[in-house]
């Protein structure tokens, strides 16, 4: 196989494929011609021809295209037929790289440092900075409530998941220009240790892609390889595994928001300005205008009554028949069998179908009258009380004769429960009977912040006065002892009978007690809200901006970097530059040129093809082909 290098000029060369290419017909290469496919292998100016012929034959072939073609030198007349890979002299300063640095840079970093505004500014915007310990526990810590669908949030938190492994090549495509300028430096100096092997070079043009498929070269060639990595191939590896190790990180945080972001029931009170609702209760004006120096407002009142069993104390026995007496004091004493009180105090008596009846005094010894009259005196005139000067709790004296048996049967054999000859039970409660002010606060149908203070003496004085009446509903007593005789002990039913009494007084001292207006109202709204853990969000709002900040600092690196010849190297270290190099005439590094304007089929159109060439059987290169110079060979090869 012999190489003739043709002494025919660019231009003549030119001006004969153009010719070739309008008067002679596609002649595909056979199998019987394969042998005369010319080969141009892109050297500056020379063009070798590949064939069977001699170099004498060769040489003769060149100098009759020479000949041939002396009058079709481009002219303005037939510069539409100029063949395209004559390239005109480019003009330096037509590219200016910094704007795509500036571009580049704000690709690499605005997306980043947007989606960190946007997910801080839906936390600011409708984050719950107060709520209610009702409403679960959505206040825990490490987390945000925020009023924003978790679906939108968790939507907007994946942007940047989804956005950063994608910016890895435009992040390397910065880093390129350090990557030039170094290149350049080491080698005017010549530097052969720090320049990079044939395959360092692909690596280092894969790197600077964002090529995962060329980082896991980059890290298999450490591995294996004896020749050690120029360090500006090092340090473009490293920055590609930074990226993408930041890449991975806002994946693995914008997962575990997606995993730990949830949706929560939230019940919001909202102040009103004007209250609009009497829910309170206070004293009624007819009741406080009887005392003219105190006026007691209050939301509501509350009474608590606690009993213990007394019998044992009170010497209750059953010695015949329904004979029932006990002894309790001097001021309560008698006996259960008949319904006579030897009391001088407020006393009172239930006897539907049970015997209940009671003695108020102000000492738990039941010595010291709560009011000065006997149950026999006439109650119609009120003015017999002591007034409001008595204390806002006392002490109740409580007797049962019930005429059957109650449920349990551990009772008949506790001894504070008296069982008569006759059948039934007796037995005898001490009560504390105390009266309060009360407030509270409703929420979500639930009564919660509940505060208690003794009431002044008036709301005691009210109750003694209505129950000892005629009148009085002493069903509800009587009700109330149906439901604590249920209990399996005497202090189980007395306990269950305070809390039935307290009941009834609430019930008995409602009616003299009037609207009042509310403290405060609220009105409630229920929202789905997000609790968002804070560590994740907040860390991918960290790594976004992490990730723009490296950004904008390779892009700082690459302007100062930047220069005619940088950016001409940079634009060569890449796939187009090394394709450009081996078949462009002026190869793919020139000053002030994109790379893109280094084929000449993009400034000029073009005839120039490649195709594949068997050197020998089953090794096969790439070469740069004419349909012009094929034919020119072919014809001249089979006239011959």
């Amino acid at each position: 196989m012999y190489h003739a290098v043709s002494d025919i000029s660019e231009d003549e060369a030119a001006s004969t494929v153009d010719r070739q290419e309008q008067q002679t017909p596609d002649l595909p290469p056979t199998r019987d011609n394969h042998d005369q496919d010319v080969v141009f292998i892109s050297e500056p100016r020379e063009y070798h021809a590949v064939s069977d012929i001699s170099e004498d034959e060769a040489a003769e072939a060149a100098n009759r295209h020479e000949q041939e073609t002396t009058d079709l030198r481009p002219t303005k007349g037939n510069h539409d037929q100029d063949v395209a890979f004559i390239n005109k002299p480019r003009e330096k300063g037509s590219f200016d790289a910094a704007k795509w640095i500036v571009l580049y840079a704000a690709l690499a970093s605005l997306p980043m440092l947007c989606f960190s505004a946007v997910l801080l500014g839906i936390l600011i915007k409708n984050r719950i900075e107060t709520v209610d310990s009702t409403s679960d526990d959505a206040v825990a810590l490490g987390y945000h409530i925020v009023e924003f669908p978790a679906a939108r949030l968790i939507f907007v938190s994946s942007w940047s998941s989804s956005v950063a492994p994608r910016l890895a090549s435009i992040v390397m495509g910065l880093y390129l220009f350090r990557t030039a300028k170094a290149l350049l430096k080491r080698s005017s100096t010549n530097e052969m240790a720090r320049l990079p092997t044939p395959y360092q070079l692909v690596l280092l043009i894969g790197l600077s892609t964002g090529s995962l498929g060329h980082l896991w070269k980059y890290v298999k060639y450490g591995w294996t390889s004896k020749h050690r990595f120029a360090s500006l191939i090092k340090s473009t590896g490293a920055v590609l595994i930074i990226f993408q190790l930041l890449g991975l990180a806002i994946f693995g945080l914008d997962s575990l928001l997606h995993f730990t972001t949830e949706a929560v029931l939230y019940m919001r009170n909202s102040t009103s300005d004007a209250v609009q609702q009497s829910f309170s209760r206070g004293l009624s004006s007819r009741c406080t205008s009887l005392d003219d120096f105190h006026e007691y407002p209050c939301t509501t009142i509350g009474v608590q009554t606690s009993c213990k069993p007394i019998s044992q104390l009170c010497q209750l026995s059953a010695p015949i028949g329904a004979a029932t007496p006990y002894n309790c004091s001097s001021g309560f004493y008698g006996d259960l069998q008949s319904i006579t009180l030897n009391s001088t105090t407020t006393s009172w008596k239930a006897n539907d179908e049970h015997l209940v009846f009671g003695a108020d005094f102000l000492d738990d010894n039941f010595t010291q009258p709560y009011n000065n009259y006997s149950s026999q005196e006439d109650r119609s005139d009120i003015s017999v009380s002591p007034g409001h000067n008595l204390p806002s709790s006392w002490y109740m004296a409580v007797a049962f004769r019930l005429d059957f048996g109650v449920k349990s049967s551990n009772i008949p054999n506790d001894p504070e429960i008296t069982i008569p000859v006759h059948g039934g039970a007796a037995f005898i409660w001490r009560c504390q009977v105390a009266t309060y002010d009360v407030k509270y606060t409703s929420f979500n149908g639930s009564l919660s912040h509940v505060s208690t203070t003794l009431a002044n003496g008036s709301v005691a004085w009210l109750y003694n006065s209505v129950i000892p009446a005629p009148g009085t509903p002493s069903i509800m007593i009587t009700q109330g002892t149906d439901i604590a005789i249920m209990g399996n002990s005497s202090a189980e039913i007395a306990s269950n009978w305070g809390t039935q009494f307290s009941r009834v007084a609430v019930s008995i001292l409602a009616p003299v007690y009037e609207g009042r207006p509310n403290l405060a109202e609220s009105t409630i709204r229920s929202a789905i809200l997000t609790r968002v853990p804070r560590a994740p969000l907040l860390g991918i709002v960290v790594l976004n901006i992490v990730f723009a900040t490296f950004g904008l600092l390779l892009g700082c690196m690459a302007l100062a970097s930047n220069s005619e010849s940088v950016a001409a190297v940079a634009g060569g270290l890449s796939i187009d530059g090394l394709v450009a190099s081996i078949f462009e005439d002026d190869g793919g590094m020139v000053e002030g040129a994109e790379i893109e304007k280094c084929f000449s089929e993009n400034v000029q159109g073009g005839a120039v093809r490649v195709g594949l060439h068997e050197e020998r059987p089953g090794q096969w290169d790439l070469v740069k082909k004419t349909q012009e110079t094929i034919e020119s060979l072919y014809t001249h090869t089979h006239t011959t």
